[in-house]
């Protein structure tokens, strides 16, 4: 019993240790929605300490109020135990709001009931700035190329221009001498 409990144990550690070293925000609830884990990724993301957080509940930390009735439809889905996946509009402490793509699984005991949830986040300000500019890439590409098409009407009609006014001067020196 006591080799069983100091392997749980070890086991314990082990997976808080492999949870800490994750490089993206990831935050644990019980099915009430309190956090019972929060990293260091997530204080990043966030910008809440473990400590202002941990025992609070997540809708009142990350979500906001514009979000929490499709929040309460996640958890209630997640409490059945069903994983989710999709992007959700959180929020940083200082307020301001951003898109992330969110992944919650649930976590189920041994004996197949769910217990808690654990949440992985990715911020996906960065991706939308990059296709943001990458957008504006493509304006800038159609606004030079209806600019050269332009440009080259404007040749052609300046050619046609002085050729009718060759042929014009032509007609006119004629007539005089006529």
């Amino acid at each position: 019993i006591v080799r069983r409990a100091h392997e749980s144990a070890s086991r314990a550690a082990f997976e808080r240790l492999v949870l800490k070293s994750v490089a993206q925000p990831v935050i644990a609830t019980d099915l009430q929605g309190i956090i019972t884990y929060w990293n260091e990724a997530a204080v990043s993301l966030f910008g809440f300490t473990a400590d202002e957080v941990l025992g609070r509940l997540i809708t009142e930390v990350t979500v906001p109020e514009t979000s929490r009735e499709q929040a309460e439809a996640i958890m209630q889905a997640l409490s059945r135990g069903e994983s989710w996946t999709g992007e959700f509009l959180v929020q940083h402490r200082d307020g301001t709001r951003f898109p992330a793509r969110v992944t919650d699984i649930p976590i189920i005991d041994g004996d197949g009931d769910v217990v808690g949830i654990v949440g992985v986040s990715d911020d996906l300000r960065p991706q939308y700035a990059r296709e943001a500019e990458q957008q504006r890439v493509r304006e800038l590409e159609s606004q030079l190329l209806q600019s050269q098409k332009l440009e080259a009407l404007g040749t052609v009609a300046g050619g046609v221009a002085h050729e009718f006014n060759n042929v014009l001067a032509a007609i006119l020196g004629e007539a005089e001498l006529l």
